[in-house]
Protein backbone atom coordinates (compact mmCIF):
# COMPACT_ATOMS: atom_id res chain seq x y z
CA UNK A 1 0.00 0.00 0.00
CA UNK A 2 1.61 3.62 -0.52
CA UNK A 3 0.00 6.87 0.31
CA UNK A 4 -1.37 9.03 -2.55
CA UNK A 5 -3.02 11.92 -0.97
CA UNK A 6 -2.27 13.42 2.43
CA UNK A 7 -4.93 15.98 3.55
CA UNK A 8 -3.74 18.35 6.13
CA UNK A 9 -6.42 19.81 8.87
CA UNK A 10 -6.79 22.73 11.29
CA UNK A 11 -9.23 23.97 12.86
CA UNK A 12 -11.22 26.55 10.69
CA UNK A 13 -9.00 26.56 7.32
CA UNK A 14 -8.21 29.83 7.16
CA UNK A 15 -4.33 29.58 7.52
CA UNK A 16 -2.48 26.57 9.25
CA UNK A 17 -3.34 23.58 7.06
CA UNK A 18 -3.46 26.26 3.60
CA UNK A 19 -0.05 27.62 4.59
CA UNK A 20 0.79 23.39 5.24
CA UNK A 21 -0.72 22.19 1.58
CA UNK A 22 1.45 25.11 -0.10
CA UNK A 23 4.65 24.01 1.72
CA UNK A 24 4.17 20.15 0.96
CA UNK A 25 3.42 21.16 -2.53
CA UNK A 26 6.35 22.99 -2.60
CA UNK A 27 8.63 20.14 -1.39
CA UNK A 28 6.72 17.87 -2.95
CA UNK A 29 7.61 20.05 -6.42
CA UNK A 30 11.49 20.12 -5.44
CA UNK A 31 12.17 16.42 -4.34
CA UNK A 32 9.93 15.49 -7.53
CA UNK A 33 7.59 13.05 -4.99
CA UNK A 34 3.78 12.89 -6.80
CA UNK A 35 1.33 13.19 -3.85
CA UNK A 36 -1.31 15.04 -3.91
CA UNK A 37 -2.42 17.37 -1.00
CA UNK A 38 -5.33 18.94 0.15
CA UNK A 39 -6.58 21.38 3.29
CA UNK A 40 -9.80 21.53 5.70
CA UNK A 41 -11.23 22.46 8.77
CA UNK A 42 -13.13 20.95 11.42
CA UNK A 43 -15.51 23.95 11.35
CA UNK A 44 -16.94 26.54 9.22
CA UNK A 45 -14.52 29.91 10.25
CA UNK A 46 -16.50 32.22 8.53
CA UNK A 47 -19.91 30.86 9.69
CA UNK A 48 -20.68 34.01 11.62
CA UNK A 49 -20.93 36.00 7.98
CA UNK A 50 -24.34 33.82 6.75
Amino acid sequence: MSIEKILLVCLGNTARSPAAEYLARDYAKKYDVNLTFESAGFINAFSYMQ
